[in-house]
């Protein structure tokens, strides 16, 4: 409990900083109670820190769709805003046609500007994105056959949603499909911002969120790889496979399933080391009972955010300045 409180308490002071400095509405800061689902936790094997805070949940006061991956925020979508058949077909054509009857106020160059603009607020290093990636920006045609079965042309309309990406080469060498690297969708009625998307890290300034105990010692790993069941067995393996190569012979093919399951078996050590090492940065949060914690107040609360938050994770106090980039 202690670690999802620090993990929740992180993602949505993102998500908060997130609307605001992209001017989303928003009445409230996001908070662990005005969310449906928790977070998900995964490893980076990279850093002294659990970093890669995953996480997925709704606010549903205002339909908003959050993403955590790899410790950024990978997306936002306002949930049920374009024509989906979530609701069934009956629905999905009423916000069809709905849509088509509006009028976009923008074009397809201020589409741009906006989304590049939200991606700049956002973290994202727009220079890197334009230089590696192509762009394309698309304006949301509908088709609409005739009504009862009758025979006649189809007629395609307009709505005010601009879609601008940027796509890249696919990681697979035999597949010619291009890979959705930035997606944003734009209410060109509203200038309201639907979707933002980003699934390539690497296009992000900033680092990934972490956490990381601040109090942390070398008793904690000591610890932590004299107690690890995983790591005794391991060992255990490795020592029978050196006893038994010594008391007898072997074939060759023999010797090389052996070394083969020796090297195995030393990957599979080194791994679980480097998780151990992990996890001994959080082993005193995840210590925590989940009776202790319920007994906390709000300082002592606070308290575990300062301890195991490094200053870095922290969104800034102060709002981003907007400043539009423009393409020549």
């Amino acid at each position: 409990m202690a670690f999802n409180f620090v993990a929740m308490m992180l993602i949505t002071l993102h998500a908060t900083y997130f609307c605001e400095t992209l001017g989303i509405p928003l009445d409230s800061p996001i908070t662990s109670a005005t969310l449906n689902d928790k977070a998900f936790i995964t490893i980076n094997r990279e850093e002294g820190s659990i970093t890669g805070i995953g996480a997925s949940f709704i606010v549903p006061k205002y339909n908003y769709v959050f993403s955590f991956s790899d410790g950024y925020l990978s997306s936002f979508l306002i949930k049920n805003y374009l024509p989906s058949f979530d609701k069934g077909k009956e629905e999905f054509e009423k916000r069809r046609k709905e849509l088509c009857l509006i009028e976009s106020k923008i074009d397809k160059q201020r589409a741009y500007q906006l989304a590049t603009n939200w991606l700049v607020l956002g973290g994202v290093d727009i220079t890197k994105l334009e230089s590696g990636y192509t762009n394309s920006i698309s304006q949301h045609e509908y088709s609409f056959f005739p009504k009862g079965g009758e025979f006649g042309p189809i007629t395609v309309l307009k709505s005010p949603i601009f879609t601008v990406k940027w796509e890249g080469k696919s990681r697979h060498e035999d597949s010619n499909t291009p890979r959705d690297v930035c997606t944003v969708v734009i209410d060109g009625s509203t200038e309201k911002l639907i979707l933002w998307r980003v699934s390539e890290r690497s296009l992000f300034r900033t680092s990934p969120l972490a956490i990381r105990d601040k109090q942390s010692t070398p008793e904690d790993y000591e610890e932590l790889l004299a107690t690890d069941e995983l790591l005794k067995e391991i060992v255990k393996s490795q020592t029978r496979l050196n006893d038994s190569k010594n008391i007898q012979t072997y074939t060759p093919s023999e010797i090389k399933e052996m070394n083969d399951a020796e090297k195995i078996l030393e990957m599979s050590y080194d791994a679980q080391i480097k998780i151990l090492k992990d996890l001994s940065y959080i082993k005193n949060l995840l210590s925590i009972p989940d009776e202790e914690f319920l007994k906390m107040d709000a300082t002592q609360k606070s308290n575990l955010i300062k301890r195991f938050v490094p200053p870095e994770s922290f969104p800034p106090q102060k709002k981003s300045k907007k400043a539009e980039y423009f393409k020549e």
